[in-house]
């Protein structure tokens, strides 16, 4: 599912799987959106062809407008 929303006022397209526990984003959107990505822990996810995408860096208290809200 994905639904049209806001991130540091820009508009955005969010897609969103409920089997996950994990969120990810882009690194050219966290500088488009300018928001600040510190080193942590790597994670790894398996994505919808069956690659691992890995992270080591995390975006903390990111507040998302979704409809509205």
């Amino acid at each position: 599912m994905h639904v049209n929303d806001f991130i540091n006022g820009r508009d955005v397209v969010i897609l969103i799987d409920g089997d996950n526990i994990h969120n990810f984003v882009q690194d050219k959107m966290v500088h488009f959106l300018n928001l600040m990505a510190q080193p942590t822990k790597q994670l790894s996810g398996m994505v919808g062809n069956g690659s691992e995408l890995y992270c080591n860096k995390a975006c903390k208290d990111v507040s998302i407008v979704v409809q509205g809200h």
